[in-house]
């Protein structure tokens, strides 16, 4: 399971193409499937709890797999896309 939309899940899917897409899912920006199955939201852990976890860079190999990480890191990142403004709504 993964924060995103459709297209950032396929995306990764095919930048990683030995992953089982059957057993994959993506919620949207709601969060209402992580909660579901009982997932927490990293921003909202009680920092104590989490303060000894080590995050590190991935595994990847090689310089040809951390090029491929980085051409597809930003398209597949849970952030929802922008959506156009208008300039109707900036004052100054």
């Amino acid at each position: 399971m993964s924060i995103g939309d459709a297209d950032k899940l396929n995306t990764f899917l095919n930048a990683n193409d030995w992953m089982d897409r059957d057993r994959m899912f993506v919620d949207d920006y709601s969060f209402d499937a992580y909660r579901a199955a009982g997932f927490g939201r990293f921003d909202q852990v009680d920092k104590e709890a989490v303060k000894n976890v080590k995050m590190t860079a991935p595994e990847l190999g090689g310089f040809g797999e951390w090029m491929n990480y980085f051409s597809i890191v930003g398209k597949v990142s849970p952030v929802p896309k922008v959506r156009s403004l208008s300039c109707n709504s900036v004052q100054f």
